[in-house]
């Protein structure tokens, strides 16, 4: 069961812009994202990438599970991500193939949701609480962005440390990757308790 303050910022930046964006505005960042990936996966170490690339599609595909909730043709299921991970050892290639053809998936479960009108429709999610079918889109979405994007930005960390004539050991990207990931979660958790101390100022205000 979520908290208050995770179901604060799951309004805020899921259920919000899901519902001001609609299906038909979410479909085009969705799509879009099929053709960055090989941009944003250039230059890391096989090993960062797969492991990335495999823990986004993973969650995709559980994710397109609970669309199918929403949707009416399936049963919910309280799940986990884990069993629908591609096969470990799957070599980068075939996981861009798999990631474009999971992602197609998904915008085809969008315009669904957007023939359908089944955008409201709410499916449990295991963290975050209750979560509308155009708020499950938006998640995929923010994401795949974010867990990619962080294989960038540790490229992107250590290359100004080393140099960038030098081509950074797998080891230091994944150390890099890990303490940016660190970074934001404290960062999060301060936003989220000065987001909570805002919204009692408010609540005593009102």
């Amino acid at each position: 069961m979520a908290n208050a303050i995770v179901r604060f910022f799951v309004q805020v930046f899921v259920e919000r812009p899901a519902r001001r964006l609609g299906a038909e505005g979410l479909i085009p960042r969705l799509d879009a994202a099929r053709e960055a990936v090989p941009a944003l996966l250039a230059g890391a170490d096989d090993a960062s990438a797969r492991a990335q690339l495999r823990h986004v599609i993973g969650i995709e595909r559980w994710g397109q599970r609970r669309l199918r909730v929403a949707l009416g043709d399936a049963a919910f299921e309280a799940d986990a991500h884990q069993p629908y991970l591609p096969p470990e050892g799957e070599a980068l290639p075939a996981l861009l193939e798999s990631f474009a053809a999971v992602r197609a998936d998904t915008v085809a479960l969008a315009r669904r949701v957007a023939d359908e009108g089944r955008g409201a429709e709410r499916v449990e999610h295991n963290a975050l609480g209750p979560v509308s079918a155009l708020g499950w889109l938006r998640y995929l979405q923010l994401h795949g962005e974010f867990e990619l994007k962080r294989v960038k930005r540790a490229l992107t960390l250590v290359a100004t440390t080393l140099g960038a004539t030098a081509r950074p050991h797998p080891a230091a990207v994944h150390h890099v990757s890990s303490s940016a990931s660190s970074a934001s979660r404290t960062s999060a958790w301060r936003s989220a308790t000065a987001g909570r101390r805002a919204n009692q100022v408010r609540c005593r205000l009102a």
